[in-house]
């Protein structure tokens, strides 16, 4: 942080990009330095800049499992229900079921903690759908075999149980036009299907 601090002192450009469309703060993000992250927040950097795919500093964090710097983005202002936006509206995602996906799952309860919505239905299926999917993802020709490493203590079942202690429902539905698993064109067989139809 404090060699953040004096480049920016003798006038570095806050939001310069490198080749990948990434500023400093996109990747003090996702490398986790709360530290720099709070620095460049402070020097005023762009929260809202974002990468072509949509990206945002939040959802660099969000996606490497990055509690702290997380925490220090939503108490810079972002908005933790926010959608990372996608050309069709049923891949869109939010920073929860973004956390779910990746293993993440002590932070997807200080999400929820923090006024996520625990029965998220905007991307066709709530968190608790997730859970089968990260445990034993599609072994198809297409996908990676290998459930997510994810970050954190919380083990899917512990995490299960957490979240339905913030009030997720068992019973959500997934809705009609559903991707069937995250990240696929392929539908949902049953829509209205429930986390326990899905495991």
């Amino acid at each position: 942080a404090e060699a953040v601090k004096a480049l920016l002192g003798h006038g570095a450009k806050i939001e310069a990009r490198e080749r990948r469309g990434q500023t400093a703060l996109m990747w003090a993000a996702a490398e986790g330095h709360t530290a720099v992250v709070r620095a460049l927040i402070e020097a005023g950097a762009d929260l809202q800049a974002k990468v072509e795919s949509g990206l945002t500093p939040f959802f660099f964090a969000v996606r490497e499992g990055h509690l702290e710097a997380v925490r220090a983005l939503l108490t810079a202002g972002i908005d933790v229900n926010v959608m990372l936006p996608s050309a069709s509206a049923a891949r869109s995602v939010s920073p929860l079921v973004l956390a779910v996906q990746n293993g993440h799952f002590d932070l997807a309860l200080a999400l929820v903690d923090a006024g996520a919505n625990p029965n998220d239905v905007r991307t066709g299926f709530a968190p608790l759908h997730l859970i089968p999917w990260v445990r034993r993802p599609d072994n198809s020709d297409i996908s990676d075999p290998a459930p997510p490493i994810g970050s954190g203590r919380t083990s899917s079942l512990q995490f299960v149980r957490e979240m339905v202690k913030r009030g997720a429902s068992v019973n959500a539905r997934a809705t009609e036009g559903a991707p069937r698993q995250p990240n696929t064109s392929s539908k949902v067989e049953t829509p209205g299907a429930t986390p326990f139809l899905f495991a």
